[in-house]
């Protein structure tokens, strides 16, 4: 175990279930949901293979720098690494990608044609 006495592991245990639970009830499905919707349907099955297979390429990334990143810096450096990645695209995605609740794709289509490029 990484953390000492038992006070930490179960503290390091409940953090961990909250962080798997508010990953399932938020980014983990919504990405799925997102990336359906901003692509027209022309192009949406070619797109979706590319995106996931990029969500394939970033999960293998993650998944063989975990364990080097704990080895070389500890749990907390490496807690502290991704909680700062996390939070920025906390920053991006929140104001970059619209609520489209309740509108259908064509709707979701003529508003994202409509927002400004990002950046520009």
């Amino acid at each position: 175990m990484f953390f000492r006495g038992d006070a930490a592991v179960w503290l390091v245990a409940a953090l961990l279930c909250v962080f798997m639970v508010a990953f399932q009830m938020s980014l983990g499905p919504v990405i799925w949901l997102v990336l359906s919707e901003i692509f027209p349907k022309d192009i949406r099955s070619r797109a979706m293979a590319v995106c996931t297979f990029g969500l394939w390429v970033a999960n293998l990334v993650v998944a063989t720098v975990f364990p080097v990143l704990m080895a070389a810096i500890g749990s907390a450096g490496t807690f502290a690494i991704f909680t700062v990645v996390g939070a920025a695209s906390f920053l991006f995605i929140r104001p970059q990608v619209p609520e489209t609740r309740g509108h259908s794709l064509e709707e979701i289509a003529r508003l994202l044609e409509r927002r400004p490029a990002a950046g520009g």
